[in-house]
Formats: C-alpha cells, sequence, structure tokens
C-alpha cells in the first residue's frame, strides 16, 4: 500500500489535481487503514474514507460495473480459443502465456470510457464536470 501511493497516487495528485482536495474510497483491506497508511495519506492532503463492508456492490463501482464486463470478455476469448480445438475428445493444452496476455489486453480495450462513466454514475460518488 505504501509503495502505491509514493509511487502512483502521489505522482497523480501532483500531476492532476489542481489543488482539489483528494478523497481516496478503500474497502476494509487490512492495509488500506493502517496508522502508517493514514498518516501518509493524512501528509499529501488526501482524505480516507473506509467503505463499509458488505456494500461492494453498491459503492464500489469498478469491481461491479467494470471488472464483471472485463472478465467475461476474457471468459469469452478463452471460450473462444477453446472452441477452436473442436470436439475430439482429447485434452485441451492450458493456453500460453501470450495467449493470455492477448485476451487481457483486447479485453481491456473493449472497456471503454463509457463503461467507466456509466459504472461511477450509478453511485453518489459520481463527478463528471459539466454533467
Amino acid at each position: 500500500m505504501l509503495v502505491w501511493i509514493d509511487e502512483c497516487l502521489v505522482p497523480h495528485i501532483q500531476e492532476r489535481a489542481d489543488g482539489a482536495p483528494g478523497v481516496l474510497f478503500l474497502d476494509h483491506f487490512r492495509c488500506h487503514y493502517s496508522d502508517i497508511a493514514k498518516a501518509k495519506l493524512n501528509n499529501i492532503g488526501v482524505q480516507l474514507k473506509l467503505i463499509p463492508k458488505g456494500c461492494t456492490s453498491v459503492v464500489q463501482p469498478i469491481d461491479v460495473g467494470v471488472n464483471k464486463p472485463f472478465k467475461d470478455r476474457i471468459k469469452s476469448l478463452w471460450w473462444a480459443w477453446m472452441i477452436g480445438f473442436g470436439e475430439g475428445g482429447g485434452n485441451i493444452p492450458t493456453p500460453s502465456r501470450e495467449d493470455v496476455q492477448h485476451w487481457v489486453v483486447e479485453a481491456w480495450n473493449s472497456v471503454g470510457a463509457h463503461i467507466i462513466q456509466n459504472a461511477w454514475r450509478r453511485t453518489d460518488l459520481s463527478y463528471f464536470p459539466g454533467e
């Protein structure tokens, strides 16, 4: 968590925050609310908000609105790959790393900005300038 704060969150805030206060919504995974993580977030001006347990489907739009179509697309590509081996009755080989990497890239590219925005619009956490 600390490495992510230093290497991902801090540069993002420096590049895009424009002085706006930061709020980070996280689930109850232990490292998210450790004293050292809370202190580090406080030091960079980011307020930590913990999502209540059991509320993933309500307030974690990425899990429901983005990860599901992403995973569904990977599964579809995997099924198409398996069907390509026909009904010979033999064992289907394990896909190569390259196959899986291709599926991940193709699946992610199929998740357009509209899917991500719509996932956020279904919550009370949405913020889109101009709307």
